[in-house]
């Protein structure tokens, strides 16, 4: 079977309709804060008395966090394809956009949809050959896919434009995870910083402004990576939401803490 090359429909209409079009499906009424400028805060998520800000949210590592089909793919002309991981056997779905820069250079964008998550890449075109627009050459430039040898079959539909931005809602929204560590003045290792097993008033009083204490037991929001079930990440910890985006802060002294263990392993990981 021929690769399949990144040739647009003709009848973009069909295929590619208007965001508006898109959005405005019934089924996508559980998409929160649905709309052109989803990925902008809002005018008045920050108007809140209680939560005051004159500084913007500003993301460290936009090419991880920012919702890549909304921002790059909805709506403009592009490619998706089924297909099936030679090693697992599980299925995966890649969007291919291949658009022109302000520079006049060229650019390649894809998303790898797999059970794991999405996974991003973004190639800059390197020579106006025909094999560089292949799907199968684009996705070969994903790690541990080098090998990929088999067929990919196009999948032009509207519908899946719309399956699509529901299953990258449902990633959930631009979620962190702070450490904050209580160190004495004379402590300048972890090993040192880690070994103390509580704080001083000062401390105390930091680490309440951060937000709201809270039990990790049955938690249900954003747990930051830790365990709320068995406890083995400690008891509790400090939760805060700052303009629609969770944070959970790893607080040292809520960590795990072992007087036989100088080295606090568990503790190192947050």
């Amino acid at each position: 079977m021929k690769q399949q090359r990144s040739r647009f429909p003709s009848n973009r209409g069909r295929y590619y309709p208007p965001v508006d079009l898109i959005v405005s499906s019934e089924s996508l009424t559980s998409i929160r804060n649905i709309g052109r400028f989803r990925l902008e805060p809002s005018a008045d998520c920050c108007n809140d008395v209680s939560q005051p800000s004159t500084s913007p949210v500003i993301v460290e590592n936009p090419q991880e966090e920012t919702r890549w089909y909304w921002k790059y793919f909805l709506g403009k002309e592009h490619q998706n394809f089924a297909g099936i991981d030679p090693l697992t056997k599980a299925p995966f779905f890649m969007s291919v956009l291949i658009e022109d820069e302000p520079d006049g250079n060229r650019i390649c964008r894809s998303i790898l949809w797999t059970s794991q998550g999405p996974r991003r890449l973004c190639i800059p075109a390197q020579s106006n050959s025909s094999k560089w627009f292949t799907a199968k050459f684009v996705l070969q430039q994903f790690p541990g896919l080098s090998n990929y040898n088999r067929s990919l079959k196009e999948i032009p539909s509207a519908k899946v434009q719309r399956e699509l931005t529901v299953l990258e809602d449902q990633e959930g929204g631009i979620n962190c995870k702070f450490g904050v560590v209580y160190a004495l003045h004379d402590q300048v290792s972890d090993t040192q910083m880690l070994s103390n097993e509580y704080g001083d008033a000062n401390f105390d009083q930091f680490v309440k402004l951060l937000g709201q204490r809270i039990d990790l037991q049955d938690w249900g929001s954003y747990r930051g990576g830790l365990d709320t079930t068995t406890n083995s990440t400690g008891r509790e910890s400090v939760h805060t939401v700052f303009c629609g985006h969770e944070i959970m802060f790893h607080v040292s002294t809520m960590l795990p803490y072992s007087k036989d263990n100088r080295q606090q392993v568990t503790q190192k990981p947050h």
